[in-house]
């Protein structure tokens, strides 16, 4: 007969299992509360969820994840290593640091978690408690801003590189400004027959294919729109289209032009220049073989579809018109796009300028924004986006030209800190029949024009002088003389000449470096 347990003995047993059945009722209770989401594994498989695992996962109740395979949630990319993990956690080989997993709601909605894991006692066997939490929001959040800030590092690097540029630019049309006029000069004095006219051409050639780059400089400085007229894309590109051929050389070259399409407000010789670029690009990506297109059309874009991130600009909501070129060529990698836009940045043996970087600024100026796709192997895409327009695209009437046959009279007061403008400027309007005063600074044109008030009937300014710059010089010049018409001249652009002096009354702008004919078209319209 089995010897009975004490009585003492037995209500000590049924207290300690009453403390047991309280113990895990507090535990039961604190998990079933807690806020972080909780589960319980045996066996690679749930044996416990709590309510907020339940709710995080999609589900609707602790049956639809008991008895289920626990790595039936993790994500297949991460599912190795977590099966490896919870192997360690319960051979004591892991701790419960927490470590970032990807799971799988009921919905198969993925989301972001971070993961923790340690091993219990549960209903009398060892079993993996794994606590995580939903982390999809944050990492969403720290990318956005990473992209912020990536964009706010370009828009930094776009600003310092673009007074760099738009600075060099300045000091060049300064240079060129006596290349041009002195080959000017010459060519005037010279026999049409004379030998070294060729020469002289060929200076004048150069010269101006150098203005041409100080124009690609002052585009990527995003102040590359030297004057807005009213553009058809699509007529442009067909303008263009023997040019095009002979750019992509044996590539196929197709044209997906939309008819009736809206203008925008550009500088055509700007959107030449975007055509040319992103074709020369498209044709090294194809070498010698491959299809490109070149394809225009009109959309409506909403805030989402205009971000960039190579544009931090807070474009408006509207009817944008588009310029895509397309490729079927080598593609590029993530690592490529991210330089795309860097000045002189190529994947060729050897450069071709500021190419793209030109594009972006000239997009830049015009409002607009660029979209990039590409993947490698699978060719590139760029779709340049540009305000649509309502003006009517006027009709082309040609210019006729002016030269030495116009004839002026008077004097002119010109104004530049370079010796050598000065000399060219006042040797142009000397031929043209003009009498010139030449004034090397602010000070000492309103030291002339106030012993010469009478005689004097123009003034022609440069913008950027030391000590007294021309938007000083021009202030005082205009509260001396309010009628005296005053024509500005300068490296930048017109448009950002037009922002500075608007309402104050100037009479005209002249973008150096300039030949004769420009500069007699300029006054001749000035003085009437």
């Amino acid at each position: 007969m089995a010897e009975r347990r004490p009585r003492q003995d037995r209500n000590e047993f049924r207290r300690a299992e009453a403390r047991i059945r309280e113990s895990e009722a507090r535990y039961r209770t604190l998990v079933e509360s807690a806020p972080l989401p909780i589960l319980v594994n045996s066996g690679e498989k749930i044996v416990y969820i709590n309510p907020e695992a339940i709710r995080v996962l999609g589900g609707e109740s602790a049956d639809q994840f008991i008895g289920h395979d626990t790595f039936e949630i993790v994500h297949p990319d991460y599912r190795e290593s977590a099966q490896q993990r919870v192997r360690r956690i319960y051979s004591k080989e892991a701790d419960a640091v927490w470590r970032e997993a990807r799971f799988i709601r009921r919905d198969g909605r993925e989301i972001e978690v971070e993961v923790a894991g340690q091993i219990i006692d549960y209903d009398g066997r060892p079993s993996a408690q794994i606590i995580f939490r939903d982390v999809t929001e944050q990492k969403e959040a720290a990318r956005a801003r990473r992209r912020f800030e990536e964009q706010v590092r370009n828009a930094q690097k776009l600003e310092s590189l673009g007074l760099l540029a738009g600075g060099i630019a300045h000091d060049f049309n300064n240079l060129l400004m006596g290349m041009l006029g002195n080959a000017d000069l010459a060519q005037l004095d010279l026999p049409s027959t004379h030998p070294a006219q060729t020469c002289l051409g060929d200076i004048k050639t150069a010269a101006r294919r150098a203005a041409d780059l100080c124009k690609q400089l002052l585009a990527y400085a995003g102040m590359g729109r030297f004057r807005s007229e009213a553009v058809n894309l699509s007529a442009l590109v067909r303008e263009m289209t023997e040019l095009l051929r002979v750019t992509v050389a044996r590539a196929q070259l197709e044209l997906a032009l939309a008819p009736d399409l809206p203008s925008v407000d550009a500088d055509p010789s700007q959107m030449q220049q975007i055509i040319m670029n992103l074709l020369t690009n498209a044709a090294d990506a194809v070498g010698g073989s491959g299809t490109i297109t070149v394809a225009t059309g009109v959309q409506s874009c909403d805030r989402a579809y205009l971000h960039s991130p190579y544009l931090n600009e807070d474009l408006p909501e509207g009817r944008y018109v588009y310029l895509e070129v397309s490729d079927n060529g080598c593609g590029m990698d993530g690592t490529t796009q991210h330089r795309l836009f860097d000045p002189f940045f190529t994947t060729k043996f050897v450069g071709r300028g500021l190419g793209l970087a030109a594009v972006l600024g000239i997009v830049r100026a015009h409002n607009g924004t660029i979209k990039v796709s590409s993947e490698p192997g699978r060719g590139s895409s760029f779709r340049v986006l540009l305000p649509a327009s309502e003006h009517p695209v006027a009709s082309q009437e040609g210019e006729g030209a002016i030269g030495e046959s116009w004839r002026g009279s008077g004097t002119v007061l010109v104004v530049d800190d370079e010796a050598a403008v000065r000399d060219v400027a006042t040797r142009l309007l000397s031929r043209l029949g003009f009498q010139v005063l030449a004034a090397q600074s602010g000070s000492e044109a309103l030291a002339l024009l106030e012993k010469a008030s009478e005689e004097v009937r123009l003034v022609l300014l440069d913008l950027s002088m030391p000590r007294m710059n021309g938007e000083q010089a021009f202030s005082q010049l205009h509260a001396m003389a309010p009628d005296l018409p005053v024509i500005l001249t300068s490296g930048y652009n017109e448009t950002e000449m037009a922002r500075r002096f608007t309402g104050q009354g100037l009479a005209g702008f002249l973008q150096k470096p300039y030949a004769l004919q420009d500069l007699a078209r300029k006054v001749r319209d000035v003085l009437g």
